[in-house]
């Protein structure tokens, strides 16, 4: 039971810390003052904007990721986790 126990912890503090650094933009792009733009409560454009890039950059790297991933970039040496 705790076998591995520090290694399961770790993981899920990082994936924590991942997320909420990562979801802390939404608000900074619906804060963002750009003349023309903003005065018409048009940044939830940036919202959806940035939600469409990186679903699209998820698709694209899994769609690459199977057409040209029975190569190894690196030896497997270096990818110790």
């Amino acid at each position: 039971m705790t076998e591995g126990f520090l290694d399961r912890t770790d993981r899920i503090q990082w994936g924590l810390m991942v997320t909420t650094y990562s979801i802390s933009y939404a608000p900074a792009l619906l804060m963002l003052d750009i003349p023309d733009y903003s005065e018409h409560g048009q940044n939830f454009k940036l919202m959806l904007f940035l939600v469409i890039v990186v679903q699209m950059s998820d698709v694209l790297q899994y769609v690459c990721g199977k057409l040209a991933g029975r190569h190894p970039i690196a030896p497997s040496w270096t990818w110790r986790l």
